[in-house]
C-alpha cells in the first residue's frame, strides 16, 4: 500500500507472515507466527532507480531530471514550468530518453543470442 505523509512524500508500506522457529528448551523448539512490517520512502526509491537509468543509458543530467519528473507524473507543461525551459524542449529530452533505452534494449536482445 502507498501513501502520502504529511510532509509530502510518498511511503509504500507493506506487511508479510514469518513463521520462525524459536527454542523454548534445550530440546523444544515451537513455531513463532510474526508479522514483518517494511516501510520504503518511495521517493528514496525513485531517486536510486534514478541513478541506475541514469548510467545504463548514459543521459545527461537535463534528460535524467525530466525523465525523474515524468515519473512522478508530473505532465510535460507542468515539467517545462518547473525547469523553465520550453515545452518543445521536454518533448526532445522525454524522445532522447525513449531512443536511448530502445537502443539499449536492443543491444541487450543482440548479446544475449550471441
Amino acid at each position: 500500500m502507498e501513501c502520502q505523509a504529511p510532509t509530502g512524500q510518498t511511503i509504500r508500506i507493506s506487511a508479510r507472515w514469518l513463521e520462525l522457529a524459536v527454542q523454548t528448551t534445550d530440546l523444544e523448539k515451537q513455531r513463532q507466527p510474526y508479522i514483518l512490517v517494511l516501510i520504503e520512502n518511495c521517493h528514496d526509491l525513485l531517486y536510486e532507480e534514478l541513478r541506475i537509468e541514469r548510467k545504463k543509458y548514459d543521459l545527461t543530467e537535463r534528460e535524467a531530471e525530466v525523465w525523474m519528473l515524468l515519473r512522478q507524473e508530473y505532465s510535460y507543461q507542468e515539467i517545462a514550468k518547473m525547469l523553465q525551459i520550453s515545452l518543445n524542449t521536454v518533448k526532445t529530452h522525454i524522445k532522447n530518453v525513449y531512443a536511448k533505452k530502445r537502443s539499449c534494449q536492443g543491444r541487450e536482445k543482440f548479446w544475449c543470442c550471441d
